[in-house]
């Protein structure tokens, strides 16, 4: 009798051991296949050097009378520098796959004018950027004939700098850069009294897609 419990027990531990050794290989396999699918895309949005979250908020921003200083002039007369200029940066990193990106901007501000520019892929520490916004204003707007239509023709231009960066194949180490340009337009302000002190919040989208996908826009 003792005998076959011996026997039993020397079963039941070599089945345990078994058991044992069983999950704990089941483990290492997982673990190895995460270890082969982990790239994964990372993109640093950054707004000079600081960290760029889901809002931004503009303070200090200049105040100018749109018809006069945009529209019936014809050259900047300090314009370009009451411009509150960032530059907004896409950094791919090395380790990660191709990427795309899609950024979009929103406020709740009428009288905020925004103009956004695609400076594309930075490729050395010495880039020129676009400093002459009356210029490129002017441009934009070339073919309104109302206040109305210029606006509406640089909401057109600014979604096309937004649509074209999301077609945009970025690989890893890339650095692709926006530039954004802020003004107020005084006349579509309103009554406010305290609009010298007022602060304007942007919200921020940013969604990343392999470089062989696409956005599921619907």
């Amino acid at each position: 009798m003792k005998k076959w419990m011996i026997i039993s027990l020397l079963l039941m531990a070599i089945v345990a051991i078994s058991s044992i050794s069983y999950a704990w290989f089941t483990y290492v396999q997982r673990k190895s296949l995460v270890k082969l699918t982990s790239h994964e895309i990372e993109v640093s949005l950054t707004l000079g050097n600081d960290i760029l979250g889901s809002s931004l908020v503009i303070e200090g921003i200049s105040y100018i009378d749109f018809d006069n200083e945009v529209m019936n002039q014809t050259s900047s007369q300090g314009f370009n520098e009451v411009g509150q200029n960032y530059i907004i940066n896409f950094h791919v990193s090395e380790s990660s796959p191709l990427v795309k990106v899609l950024f979009n901007l929103e406020h709740n501000h009428p009288e905020l004018l925004i103009l956004l520019i695609d400076e594309g892929i930075k490729e050395s520490e010495n880039e020129v950027y676009v400093t002459d916004y009356h210029a490129y204003l002017k441009q934009i707007g070339s073919a309104a004939l109302t206040k109305e239509e210029f606006l509406l023709s640089i909401d057109a231009h600014n979604e096309q700098v937004v649509n074209q960066l999301k077609t945009v194949i970025l690989k890893p180490g890339n650095i692709y850069q926006i530039q954004m340009v802020l003004w107020a337009d005084y006349d579509l302000l309103g009554t406010e009294d305290n609009y010298l002190t007022k602060t304007y919040t942007l919200n921020i989208t940013c969604l990343m897609v392999n470089g062989k996908g696409d956005f599921d826009e619907s």
